[in-house]
């Protein structure tokens, strides 16, 4: 009876070392199907194998001019992007990498007409970047396709040569999306059988606030405009503008590339303050001085704007600042020293 029982358990085992020999040859032949594949931003943001989405923080330089205006650089500098293969020396497996076929690169929409995207060295419109091819890497560099390339992609803008509108940035908003599609392939024979696609998606996002101005209109020719309002006596700083004794005008001039007759607005962005009598006081690095713009004698609130014209391309206006105090009973000693403030004036299609 025992030696029965004993003949029984060894068949046993042997049964389990034959499955476990099945399970192992199918996980064997199976492998060269486990592509891998990665892309790393040099920001340090990264989607691994499988693939996946990441997210990248772009700072917008918001000093725009006529031509190509990069926003972000894919192929070079602190925003690049590699993608490479982790094959072993004797693995013969490609990768394509293309933009998505279905979800092509979006922006938010101000900027969408004037967007662009170079890829591979030729200029497209958003949204038409689809299915376009973009690299092929190789684990051992089959056929001549190197291990790791940088995605060869540029978004720019291009401004216009008319009166458009300000585009304000906040930190934090989306500013660019890229689907992308990864096609592996294993050599068999000789030949290339493709497996299925694995999706690569990239966001960008602004790293901080910024106004981005959409047209090559310009005031005063881009100069730094300087207010000097010199020396001040306390005693003759008034609460309102109305009351002001000390002013000082600031001629603008309106130039457009295009010949252009139209009317437009003229924002002022800078930092409100509360506390003054009048709402439409600039803030200054002294807690107790504020600072008014007139156009046309009105009061142009912080963030707001007037009215002005071109003719044929061209403008000229007049814009008065004013110094103001916070309050009649602030005394001297607080009003005394050097203040600074800083606004910037842009040009809006009306």
């Amino acid at each position: 009876m025992a030696i029965c029982e004993f003949f029984v358990l060894h068949k046993k085992i042997k049964y389990n070392v034959t499955i476990g020999f099945v399970l192992f040859f199918l996980l064997f032949i199976s492998t060269p199907k486990a592509f891998a594949f990665h892309c790393n931003s040099a920001s340090g943001a990264s989607i691994p194998i499988g693939g996946g989405t990441a997210s990248v923080q772009v700072r917008i330089d918001p000093a725009m001019s006529a031509g190509k205006n990069v926003l972000l650089d894919l192929s070079s500098g602190q925003n690049m992007i590699t993608c490479a293969a982790d094959f072993t020396s004797d693995s013969t497996q490609n990768d394509d990498l293309q933009t998505s076929p279905t979800t092509p690169m979006t922006t938010i929409s101000p900027l969408v007409s004037m967007s662009k995207a170079t890829i591979s060295g030729t200029d497209y419109n958003l949204p038409n970047t689809g299915a376009l091819h973009l690299l092929r890497v190789s684990g051992q560099n089959y056929n001549g396709y190197p291990l790791s390339q940088t995605l060869p992609i540029q978004f720019w803008l291009q401004l216009s040569d008319t009166p458009g509108e300000t585009v304000p940035i906040k930190q934090g908003d989306l500013i660019l999306t890229l689907a992308l599609r990864q096609t592996p392939y294993n050599v068999q024979n000789g030949k290339e059988v493709s497996q299925a696609p694995i999706n690569y998606t990239w966001k960008f996002y602004a790293a901080n606030d910024a106004y981005i101005i959409t047209s090559t209109c310009t005031i005063n020719n881009n100069q730094q405009i300087n207010v000097a309002f010199g020396d001040i006596y306390a005693d003759k700083l008034t609460t309102g503008s109305a009351s002001s004794v000390t002013s000082v005008s600031q001629s603008l001039e309106y130039y457009c590339n295009s010949p252009v007759t139209q009317d437009i607005d003229i924002q002022m962005i800078a930092t409100p303050v509360a506390g003054f009598s009048s709402k439409n006081t600039i803030s200054t690095s002294n807690a107790n001085i504020g600072v008014i713009m007139l156009h046309n004698g009105v009061e142009v609130p912080p963030n707001g704007s007037f009215h002005a014209k071109l003719v044929s391309g061209q403008g000229t206006d007049t814009v008065t600042f004013v110094p103001v105090k916070k309050s009649s009973s602030t005394s001297y000693s607080d009003l005394e020293g050097e203040f600074q403030a800083s606004a910037i004036l842009v040009m809006n299609a009306a």
